[in-house]
Order: C-alpha cells, then structure tokens, then sequence
C-alpha cells in the first residue's frame, strides 16, 4: 500500500505541475468547452486576475507534494483545489467530470495515507 500511495503523490505532483505550467506557456485549454462553461471561462480568463494565482497555487502544491518536508501539508491544501474542479466540472463541464473525479480520489487516498499526521488538527483538548 505505501508503494501505490508514494507512485499516487507523484503522479498528483506531476498532474498539479504540468497543468500549472501549461496555462503559462499558453496551453491551459486542454478540454474543449462549449455554452455556459465555455462563457464563464471566457469571463474568467479576460478578467486576468485569478488564474496566474490558481497556476501558481498548482505548481507551489505540486512541488511541495514532491518535497518531504512539506507533502503532508500540500494535500490538504489541493483538498480544497479538487474539492472545487470537481464540482465544477459536475455543473459546467460534465465531459471532464471523470478526470475531475479520479483527482479527488487520489486527493483522499493521499490525505487518508496520512490521516494519523492530520489527527492533531481536531483533537479537542
């Protein structure tokens, strides 16, 4: 099992990596949109404020998932990134809903993986 879960938080940092590398270099439509998504990711990318941030949070995340000190904090910080593609993708996207989907579930195995790390955080002492 620790096998699967070390080769699932590469392949994760990688994903989170290469997708945040690919809206600076020009390639962040990968998935072919059309109608209301097609709309809101118009709107999102004239506005030009949120997706350097969102690129930028994706590469951070993923280097830090590649990095020992730090992997454990980056999957409850892509919990909430997944978490959001996913429901998104269930409402707008629906053609990109599976994708969504299996990173969310790596997103839990990963968090799940560590969950003795994560008890600290809702003890009630």
């Amino acid at each position: 099992m620790v096998i699967i879960v070390i080769y699932l938080r590469y392949i994760f940092a990688l994903v989170l990596i290469v997708s945040g590398l690919a809206y600076f270099i020009g390639g962040a439509d990968i998935f072919n949109q059309d109608g209301l998504s097609s709309d809101f990711r118009d709107s999102i990318i004239k506005s030009g404020y949120i997706l350097p941030w969102i690129a930028s949070f994706k590469i951070a995340t993923g280097l830090m998932m590649m990095a020992n000190k730090t992997f454990k904090l980056s999957y409850l910080m892509c919990l909430g990134y997944t978490i959001n593609i996913s429901l998104y993708c269930f409402f707008q996207a629906l053609h990109t809903l599976a994708f969504a989907i299996a990173l969310l579930i790596i997103n839990l195995i990963l968090v799940y993986s560590q969950r003795e790390a994560y008890r600290i955080l809702i003890n009630e002492e």
